[in-house]
């Protein structure tokens, strides 16, 4: 089934933004176009997402910093130094483009 043919969906979750060019492709029709029926959103504000038509919004959840404290916390724990038990990083944004507003 095409993604544009169901009536139903009013809104995508792409997670990783290199995939949302393919579903904005599938949903260029005028009867389910981006932002005005469905909305997109992906989880990572990446190279693609404000080039898209329409821009994409994305919800930022910092990866880098995350990924940076958990390796940070695994060699701590590897090399015997204590370590935090939870681990803390940046608040999550959300950068509103025009795909879902």
């Amino acid at each position: 089934m095409h993604l544009a043919a169901v009536s139903e969906i009013d809104g995508l979750w792409v997670p990783p933004d290199d995939l949302t060019t393919g579903a904005m492709a599938a949903l260029q029709n005028p009867s389910r176009c981006v932002a005005g029926v469905v909305g997109v959103v992906t989880r990572y504000d990446g190279l693609h997402t404000p080039s898209e038509t329409p821009p994409l919004t994305a919800i930022n959840l910092h990866l880098e910093a995350v990924s940076t404290a958990a390796s940070t916390c695994l060699l701590d724990q590897s090399e015997g130094r204590p370590s935090p038990r939870i681990v803390t990083s940046r608040v999550t944004e959300i950068i509103l483009r025009a795909s879902s507003v």
